[in-house]
């Protein structure tokens, strides 16, 4: 199957250096390219006495210029501030804050549930304060619950094109227990949804500790969508359990919870869109419709679509 992975042009390096230097005021740059992946770009930019983060996301993830200046408006003291941005090339550039909570957490053990747990209410936070219309704007994609078969069919369909013996090629019958299983997670949130919770947005989608920094401030937003808020702190919880164990995972859950309402009234209706985000994460692979991407992170994508109506303390992948 032949990809329409758009390229990342290497004739932009001279001008993003040029557009740094202007905005920096500054001539003499030292510029390290710390990454280059298929969804993006990110260096260094050390000006003697400071460093920067400049990033360049794939031109099917521009969006996240835009939509950083409406969180921002909304919740400044949650994000990430960006110095400067170029919304047509999808450049940003943030001044350097040390490690993330990532490394923060490596470092300090003793403090890593405190870490979780503050992430997870920054995030409601956030999603409480920014209006559903304003992040529509920037042309975010949507993932209403009650739509989590036909939008999963949908990435499934991508997936199933792949030749038969690419790594994370989707068989029919592969397809269609994932179809059945999704099915009946639906039929649950039917019964379980909170009517005081909006059933739709903004869903960060890969909320982790190497995606914020000490504040807590949270970054990257390029794989973002509008979703079900609640479905965004499933990595957070897959995270917890694993380095802290259940019973702290169900204390970050319930720290987030009750930013909404009654952690104890809310907890089916989370529970269960933890398990309809699978629609959402893989849409963070599929839609830059690069087989050579997928393959290369098979390993990640394959336990979504299999282990689609497990709960976040069984999952193998968040």
């Amino acid at each position: 199957m032949e990809g329409s992975h758009l390229p990342m042009e290497q004739d932009w390096h001279p001008r993003a250096r040029a557009w740094i230097s202007e905005h920096l005021g500054v001539e003499y740059l030292k510029i390290d390219q710390v990454r280059e992946r298929h969804w993006g770009s990110i260096w260094t930019v050390d000006t003697g006495d400071q460093r920067w983060w400049f990033k360049r996301g794939h031109p099917r993830l521009h969006h996240e210029v835009a939509l950083r200046r409406i969180l921002r408006d909304h919740a400044p003291a949650l994000i990430l501030p960006v110095v400067a941005d170029h919304p047509t090339e999808g450049w940003m550039l943030t001044e350097d804050q040390g490690g993330t909570l990532s490394v923060r957490a490596s470092k300090h053990p003793d403090q890593g549930l405190r870490i979780l747990r503050d992430l997870a209410q920054a995030i409601a936070q956030v999603q409480r304060s920014v209006p559903l219309e304003a992040v529509t704007r920037p042309g975010l994609d949507e993932f209403r619950p009650d739509h989590a078969v036909e939008t999963l069919d949908r990435a499934l369909a991508w997936f199933t094109a792949l030749p038969p013996d690419h790594p994370a090629h989707v068989g029919t019958g592969r397809r269609d227990r994932a179809l059945e299983a999704m099915a009946h997670v639906v039929e649950r949130w039917d019964r379980v949804r909170a009517d005081s919770i909006p059933d739709l947005a903004i869903d960060h989608n890969d909320l982790h500790l190497g995606n914020a920094f000490p504040g807590p401030v949270i970054s990257d937003w390029g794989d973002a969508v509008i979703g079900h808020p609640f479905g965004t702190v499933r990595h957070l919880l897959v995270t917890a359990q694993r380095l802290h164990g259940t019973r702290a995972a169900e204390t970050v859950k319930g720290a987030y919870l009750s930013e909404w309402g009654d952690p104890a009234e809310l907890d089916e209706a989370l529970e269960t869109a933890v398990r309809l985000q699978v629609p959402n994460r893989l849409n963070c692979w599929w839609r830059l419709d690069s087989p050579d991407m997928v393959a290369e992170y098979a390993q990640y994508i394959n336990p979504l679509i299999d282990e689609i109506g497990q709960g976040w303390d069984t999952v193998t992948e968040p």
